[in-house]
């Protein structure tokens, strides 16, 4: 199936122009709205998701041979869609700021895992203990956890 790039990326210019326009009148009422950390949480998975959509339009211009990275960056662009209906719908339901919090408690929680077994495989190389550095980032990472206003 052949696709008009060129289309696609006007299209996409297009839209994004108008997303832009309401972006801006609807940015100012997120920001003092009652739940700010859900919506700072689904305004930071759009602007992920375009992110990667952008990388994804790069990679299709540059070359037709980035089919395989073009496929993983698919499917996290997924992941966020269903991430945010997840966060979404379940704010709908509840009303409530809880989602956003517990998505970013999870979120750093995770990230601070993946960052620990990357230091723990790259210390493990070099034939270094990783305890002592792993128990640092764990505390801190529970301390903010616990400190109000902080997610």
């Amino acid at each position: 199936m052949d696709y008009d790039l060129q289309k696609i990326l006007d299209f996409d210019d297009s839209f994004h122009k108008s997303f832009e326009e309401i972006g801006n009148k609807f940015m100012p009422v997120l920001a003092h709205s009652e739940y700010p950390v859900t919506s700072q949480t689904l305004i930071g998975l759009i602007a992920s998701a375009n992110s990667i959509k952008l990388g994804i339009y790069d990679l299709a211009k540059s070359c037709d041979t980035h089919l395989y990275i073009i496929k993983i960056l698919h499917r996290t662009i997924i992941e966020h869609y269903l991430k945010f209906y997840y966060i979404l719908f379940r704010f709908l339901n509840t009303s409530s700021d809880e989602v956003g919090i517990e998505y970013r408690k999870y979120s750093s929680i995770s990230e601070t895992l993946a960052l620990i077994n990357a230091a723990s495989v790259s210390r493990a190389i070099i034939g270094k203990s990783t305890a002592t550095q792993i128990l640092k980032k764990l505390k801190k990472i529970i301390l903010s956890l616990k400190s109000p206003g902080k997610s």
